[in-house]
């Protein structure tokens, strides 16, 4: 099940690359300036490059206002043909980063919803080793074994694997090995081997068919990370909610599926609120960040560091139900993580100044649960 953790380090993941996106963005506006104001070798007038040039390096100039203000430069004593193309740029690149801030978004939130997909082909996957070993004629498998058994009869696995499209049908070679693995394995040779195993046993071996096996098998992790560039964090999110699902399955072979999260579509706001507001408060949380930076430049921290603090201070302003000391927790834990070994100290220490002064200030403003540990 994904938690409010790994949302927010996939938002962080996100936004480092929507950032990439922006300065491609504010290149490819440059180039077409430059271009704009190239001499048109089929025209029939007589082109003036020296003056052309001139025009370029004016508009790159007025362009770069514009990038450290935010605000259109003023226009006065520019020729028109400058202020002109200043502003088809600007609605270029505005246009250009709006759509890859809904890309990154939408990408974000699959990204999420595919570690629940993952979750759905293992459980699958399971199925399908106890079918291919019935098949084979293989004693001691499904006839024997309720839980195999009930994953393969599962509606509500069956009806979801098939809304989603999900189905190992173009894998049976990554299927066999795993087949051929189990059964070279001393743990499902004893299995086999037993006359009657209990109920409590035949869970035992499901739950390390799994873990011990499947889960290990290198074809698998191999498919997984062709899948998901992130495969190294969400499988475990995926480990423990398989496992998770097994150790609950009924004695008579029922289960209920696992959920993407305790409440996805609350989760997915959240997602999507912290993502807009770090990127839409980007200039207004550097202005708080700032002074709490003692010799340090904010254009000197790694970009990791610099979005940590910027999500925290965000989350902590936007999100009135959330303490304030959760927040910082959360991000120190993300810098642990993401970032080198000194980050923990730094976002700790500036996450904290800037929340004491927000605080003060009114800026943030707690309320229900929010409200705990803000002392």
């Amino acid at each position: 099940m994904l938690n409010r953790r790994i949302i927010r380090g996939k938002v962080m993941q996100q936004i480092f690359a929507y950032e990439i996106c922006k300065e491609s963005n504010i290149q490819i506006t440059k180039e077409q300036i430059i271009n704009h104001f190239q001499p048109d070798l089929n025209s029939l007038e007589p082109q003036n490059a020296q003056k052309l040039e001139g025009l370029a390096k004016l508009t790159l100039l007025q362009f770069e206002e514009y990038l450290r203000n935010l605000a259109l430069p003023s226009e006065a004593e520019m020729p028109k043909e400058v202020n002109h193309f200043v502003k088809e740029s600007v609605v270029f690149l505005n246009k250009s980063n709006l759509a890859d801030k809904k890309h990154v978004i939408k990408k974000t939130i699959e990204e999420c919803e595919s570690v629940y997909h993952f979750y759905l082909l293992t459980l699958n996957l399971l199925a399908q080793i106890g079918i291919k070993l019935t098949e084979a004629r293989k004693i001691k498998f499904i006839e024997d074994n309720i839980f195999i058994k009930g994953l393969i009869e599962n509606p509500e696995l069956n009806q979801e694997l098939i809304k989603q499209k999900l189905s190992w049908e173009n894998n049976e070679d990554l299927v066999g090995d795993i087949i051929m693995q189990i059964l070279t394995d001393e743990t499902y040779k004893k299995y086999a081997a037993a006359p009657k195993n209990s109920v409590e046993k035949e869970r035992e071996f499901v739950i390390y068919l799994f873990r011990g096996v499947v889960f290990k098998n290198e074809r698998f992790q191999d498919h997984f990370n062709n899948l998901d560039l992130n495969w190294d964090d969400d499988k475990i999110a995926v480990k423990d909610m398989v496992g998770d699902t097994l150790k609950n399955i009924s004695p008579t072979g029922e289960l209920e599926l696992g959920k993407i999260s305790k409440n996805w579509d609350d989760d997915k706001q959240f997602l999507q609120t912290l993502f807009e507001n770090t990127i839409d408060g980007d200039r207004k949380y550097e202005e708080y960040i700032s002074p709490k930076l003692e010799n340090w430049d904010i254009s000197r921290l790694t970009s990791t560091d610099r979005i940590i603090i910027k999500m925290c201070v965000g989350e902590m302003i936007n999100f009135p139900n959330i303490p304030v000391k959760v927040s910082i927790n959360e991000y120190i834990e993300l810098s642990k993580k993401f970032s080198t070994p000194k980050s923990k100290q730094l976002v700790n220490g500036v996450l904290d100044s800037v929340s004491i002064d927000l605080l003060k200030q009114n800026i943030i403003k707690k309320s229900g649960r929010g409200l705990m540990d803000n002392k």
